[in-house]
């Protein structure tokens, strides 16, 4: 049987591929399937697959020909190949996305742009594929095993090790890894082997059958927790797909490469457990799109194309909506006792009054026994409600601030952006600052929503320090 961890290509590889390529076999074009990270995707065929997708968008005469400019299709192709070696090669989700005519109508050139490249395998459709297990390396990982040296002598012929295993409802996700040997030396007269782990995640159905849809939706919740961990990308190398006892190996093809950073773990995966996790996706699933939105930026931390203050945007956005999410049960509802809004009210009256108190004072004038209420009135819950309401919570961690200036920062930079105010001048040191204080804000809840234990907040304090 095909080892699941067995690499043909990873998503590193530079793949040149010159064959036959087709979508119904009476119609095969010669062509080339050409994939350079960072750089290029694409398919390139002598002919058309199908005469029907040009929508042409301009047509320049040069005199002695024709070049043809299209509107990319909505429409994705699965095309078959056969290269000149005779290996089979399956491209998935194809979208036409150039056609060149130069000279004369017989010499025609299409482009397609490709999602999802398999090797060895014609497949019809890879999303509904019936299959038994999901198998990804990644680069960056090892980091997040904690407790694991990345190195082994002589394991004893283990060639595999189960780091860690949880079942999520009808899944069972396994943190594993194989063991490659890198290199040998002699001790005592005798050869010793040296190993190195190269983890990857495993998701298998418990019961039934599923999707790959389901499988990959799974490993990405999981992805997404360990990047939060790391707060730092990771990199999928390789995904290997079991079905029908038979192992395929499948690229997923996307041309821009995260850059990886020096270590600011936050946690670890002995840091987390069964229960955490199973929240972890229960919080996924009921806001998939600000995790999502989060993920992203982490991981395009040090990226030039995601400037300071998209940043600073996208984190307020992440904070708002996930403060709204983890407190709307406290919400005061319509039938409230009149009593408490109108000492609400008195309440909000004397702060406006008194815009710069002292923190502490800020909240001495609010009392005890109607915090809650104060707080989550649905007249004046603002954004920067929510932030004083979270760092009162944590305020322990917020000790080398001025909460209450710094919120007012936050708010004014936040409403700036967002309603195209002339919105206060910050130099990119201090809206730095701001993010910052947004992620610890972030991690502070979502690590507190989960059940993390509480001796990583000061971590998160250290990692997010301001300047």
């Amino acid at each position: 049987m095909i080892n699941k961890m067995d690499q043909k290509f990873t998503f590193q590889d530079e793949i040149i591929l010159k064959g036959k390529w087709w979508v119904s076999s009476d119609n095969k074009l010669p062509g080339t399937f050409q994939f350079i990270p960072g750089q290029k995707n694409e398919l390139l065929l002598s002919g058309t697959l199908n005469e029907n997708d040009t929508i042409i968008r301009n047509t320049i005469d040069y005199g002695n020909g024709k070049y043809k400019i299209i509107e990319p299709l909505n429409k994705k192709y699965t095309i078959y190949g056969l290269t000149e070696t005779n290996q089979k090669i399956t491209l998935i989700n194809c979208i036409l996305t150039k056609q060149d005519n130069f000279f004369d109508d017989t010499k025609l050139k299409t482009t397609y742009r490709i999602q999802y490249c398999i090797f060895d395998e014609y497949i019809n459709d890879l999303e509904t594929l019936k299959i038994k297990s999901l198998s990804v390396y990644m680069e960056g990982i090892l980091q997040f095993i904690n407790r694991y040296n990345d190195t082994f002598i002589n394991p004893n012929e283990l060639m595999e090790v189960l780091i860690k295993t949880y079942e999520i409802n009808d899944f069972k996700v396994s943190l594993k890894s194989k063991l490659f040997k890198t290199n040998e030396f002699e001790l005592n007269s005798t050869t010793q082997n040296v190993y190195k782990m190269k983890p990857y995640i495993e998701v298998t159905s418990v019961e039934n059958i599923k999707s790959y849809d389901d499988m990959i939706n799974i490993f990405d919740k999981f992805k997404d927790l360990i990047i939060l961990g790391l707060n730092n990308s990771v990199e999928i190398n390789s995904i290997n797909v079991e079905f029908d006892n038979k192992i395929i190996n499948v690229i997923f093809l996307h041309e821009y490469r995260y850059k990886l950073r020096i270590n600011y773990e936050i946690f670890k995966l002995f840091d987390i457990n069964e229960a955490i996790i199973i929240k972890w996706f229960e919080l996924y699933s009921k806001i998939p799109n600000i995790i999502q939105l989060l993920r992203s930026t982490i991981q395009n931390e040090h990226a030039k194309r995601l400037f300071i203050d998209n940043k600073f945007f996208n984190l307020a956005s992440i904070f708002e909506s996930l403060h709204h999410f983890i407190y709307t049960d406290r919400f005061i509802r319509k039938n409230e006792n009149e009593d408490t809004i109108k000492k609400i009210e008195l309440i909000y009256k004397e702060l406006m009054s008194h815009k710069n108190m002292l923190f502490e004072s800020y909240f001495k004038v609010i009392p005890a026994e109607i915090r809650q209420d104060f707080y989550f009135h649905p007249l004046s819950i603002t954004f920067k409600d929510r932030l004083l309401y979270s760092i009162d919570n944590y305020v322990d961690y917020f000790n080398d601030i001025s909460p209450l200036e710094m919120c007012e920062k936050i708010k004014n930079k936040r409403n700036g952006i967002a309603h195209a105010f002339n919105d206060m001048k910050m130099n990119g040191l201090e809206i730095h600052n701001l993010n910052l204080i947004l992620k610890r804000l972030i991690y502070l809840e979502i690590c507190n929503y989960l059940g993390i234990d509480t001796k990583i907040n000061n971590i998160i304090k250290h990692t997010f320090k301001t300047i």
